[in-house]
């Protein structure tokens, strides 16, 4: 015996309903079968989307603490592109050029005062440059 989901069972309510019910007893029961049909494919849609939008976090993640320079720039420029923090570990980063697009990129309202001294001292005169900047 094959079972039907709840899904078709719904659809196959809505289909019924005119032959069963007078019109008005209908569409309220209609409405309603809608409403659960939503109800349950919504959590069937939703999931593949948090799981994609998890996957691309973990990808973008990965891609900021690569040692490939290219990656890592491109990957601050779609952080920033779609709003989110770069954290504040890139500019540990050993390519004085990451630092400095990091540094370029960093909204000027984030707290990194902590790391001021430390990209102060940094052997990059570029790097010490756009550390000093950052603090104006």
């Amino acid at each position: 015996m094959t079972t039907i989901s709840t899904r078709y069972r719904s659809l196959l309510l809505l289909g019924l309903l005119p032959f069963a019910l007078p019109l008005s007893a209908s569409l309220v029961v209609a409405a309603l079968a809608i409403a659960v049909y939503v109800v349950i494919a919504e959590p069937a849609i939703a999931m593949p989307i948090a799981r994609a939008s998890r996957k691309e976090d973990d990808e973008l993640a990965a891609a900021l603490t690569s040692s490939d320079e290219t990656e890592v720039l491109a990957a601050i420029d779609t952080a920033h592109a779609k709003g989110r923090q770069i954290p504040t570990l890139v500019l540990y980063h050993p390519n004085p050029t990451v630092v400095r697009h990091a540094l370029e990129t960093i909204e000027d309202d984030r707290d990194i005062s902590q790391l001021i001294p430390i990209l102060l001292a940094h052997q990059d005169a570029a790097v010490r440059a756009a550390a000093m900047a950052h603090t104006h």
